[in-house]
């Protein structure tokens, strides 16, 4: 709900039909009041939307969205594409063969302090970066698992950074509750990412920090409190944010679906999160540094070159 109260903001778009796979499909299309069929080929040939958000369990996603894909209709999906690396790129393969714009619903990544982080960043505000610090907590059962939580951060080191990662040491607790996964770039620049879910209930629901040092400087970001500081010949802080990162993500998505804006992240960016946290796993069992061998992605914006 939270996805389609977003879309239901933009003027630019009409909210037509949904496919329903279960009796809460069914009941959330009645209460939205939109068409809804119970066969996606149907209501893609019958509706011919310009694009299909999906979200659902990734084994239901994954045969689901290589149909659409077949209808060459864009795509705008949770996290992650697929539990399996093969899975995955099978997908992906799909998804480049038929041309169709296909966008991970990465709302940490689309939050408007890690944008204007971004801004600061390809402004040379800080500098060039040299390490980044990231951590998110959720409340167990809010959604996801360490896969999911990993993602946006993978997403956000490759673009701050500038660069690909070479190699990967991980740890992760025997129950998955907890994971630690420390990235060395090709650049020579480091991050950390540390994830997990907690069960005390004076915790925030979903608490993200997020820290880069720059050679000029260095950032803190506190995205739950709508802030973010700035720490260099002069200490900058913004305190509220009007929109939140599903509102952010969806404006970007429609300005992608009318040519009107470029990519920042897709498919492919996923794809290379995945095999970054398939090292990951690798390197936690067997607690060794494990080393990745990867292309750089040709649509992150320019930057003044190290």
């Amino acid at each position: 709900m939270e996805v389609y109260s977003a879309l239901a903001k933009d003027p630019r778009i009409e909210i037509s039909s949904g496919a329903v796979f279960s009796v809460k499909d069914r009941e959330e299309c009645e209460k939205i009041g939109i068409r809804y069929y119970y066969d996606l080929e149907e209501m893609l040939r019958i509706e011919k939307p310009d694009f299909v958000s999906v979200f659902l369990k990734t084994d239901e996603k994954t045969k689901i969205m290589q149909k659409i894909a077949e209808f060459k209709v864009s795509i705008l999906y949770n996290e992650p594409i697929a539990d399996e690396l093969e899975e995955a790129e099978k997908v992906s393969q799909l998804v480049r063969q038929h041309g169709v714009l296909c966008v991970p619903a990465s709302d940490v990544f689309f939050n408007p302090s890690i944008v204007f982080l971004r801004e600061q960043i390809f402004e040379n505000a800080l500098g060039l970066p040299v390490s980044a610090f990231c951590r998110r907590f959720i409340r167990r059962g809010k959604r996801g698992n360490l896969a999911t939580l990993y993602m946006p951060f993978i997403h956000l080191t490759r673009l701050l950074m500038n660069s690909e990662i070479k190699y990967v040491y991980s740890s992760t607790t025997p129950d998955e509750s907890f994971g630690v996964m420390n990235l060395g770039l090709k650049n020579d620049t480091t991050a950390t990412i540390a994830v997990g879910f907690n069960e005390v209930s004076a915790y925030p629901i979903d608490e993200v920090t997020i820290d880069v040092i720059g050679t000029d400087g260095a950032v803190l970001i506190r995205p739950n409190h709508a802030s973010i500081r700035i720490y260099g010949n002069k200490g900058v802080s913004w305190d509220y944010w009007d929109k939140s990162g599903i509102d952010s993500l969806i404006e970007h998505f429609i300005n992608l679906v009318l040519g009107m804006e470029q990519k920042i992240i897709d498919i492919n960016d996923e794809l290379v999160a995945i095999k970054v946290i398939d090292a990951a796993r690798r390197s936690a069992q067997s607690k060794t540094v494990v080393e990745l061998f990867l292309k750089k992605t040709n649509h992150h914006k320019a930057r003044v070159k190290r």
